[in-house]
């Protein structure tokens, strides 16, 4: 698939490569390996299982598998990112964001090139609690100078206004209901969202091979930043402070 835009609610099998083409579906396979361009994504409800990944914006609701590497990508995964089952499972460069896992074999490079790496939190479910939140302040702004208007409107009788100015506050007042069911709906879905997030399980990030010095890493709400070589290792979050074992 080059520069094809494909949209469905189905399941996808590319036997070939996705190149500068965009595809969301539930589960997706794609033989070849999916390579970005430009404002191209790749959005699946479901898993994606591919040979590589370079350059690519990918979000997925449960988890990406990819057999080879993954280059200068940004990625957005509900369940776990797994790399390298049957190939040099290396990272490098871009952000990679899993709600429960990171493997690979190599994470980082000897260039010391920035690769960002965060689990332990369900990044879907923070992209969405973002723009719920920013949604949120616009309707109550919103709401607010209706609700002003609607009250100078009220102070006179609105029967004596000219039919425009009627139409104008019943349609305002048929606004304001409807921005406050709206109001309502995004509150409890951001409760949810929140508890969700607070109740989400320890991510961990683990490398069969190497981490490299200008990796960053964030386990839940705690930062660390590689500055030395670490092998054979598995990161986790302990008490605010990541702590670091053997791979396992």
């Amino acid at each position: 698939l080059t520069g094809y835009f494909v949209k469905t609610i189905g399941d996808v099998l590319v036997e070939g490569g996705v190149q500068g083409g965009s595809v969301q579906a539930n589960n997706l396979v794609v033989m070849r390996g999916i390579q970005g361009s430009g404002d191209n994504k790749i959005i699946s409800s479901g898993n994606i299982t591919t040979l590589f990944v370079e350059n690519a914006d990918i979000q997925v609701s449960g988890d990406l598998l990819v057999y080879d590497s993954v280059l200068n990508s940004n990625i957005k995964a509900g369940g776990s990112i797994l790399i390298g089952e049957r190939g040099k499972g290396i990272v490098s460069g871009g952000n990679i964001m899993a709600g429960e896992t990171v493997a690979a074999k190599v994470i980082g490079n000897v260039f010391a090139t920035v690769s960002n790496i965060e689990v332990g939190n369900n990044p879907l479910l923070k992209m969405e609690y973002e723009e719920l939140k920013k949604q949120l302040n616009i309707d109550q702004v919103e709401l607010d100078k209706i609700q002003k208007t609607l009250k100078f409107l009220q102070d006179i009788d609105v029967s004596s206004l000219p039919k425009e100015k009627r139409e104008t506050f019943f349609k305002l007042t048929r606004n304001q209901f409807k921005l406050l069911g709206e109001i309502e709906k995004s509150k409890s879905r951001i409760i949810e969202i929140e508890a969700t997030l607070n109740n989400s399980k320890k991510g961990s990030i683990k490398v069969q091979n190497m981490l490299y010095p200008g990796v960053k890493i964030i386990v839940g709400t705690t930062i660390f930043k590689v500055n030395e070589p670490l092998t054979y290792v598995t990161l986790r979050e302990q008490e605010k402070e990541i702590s670091i074992s053997p791979y396992s």
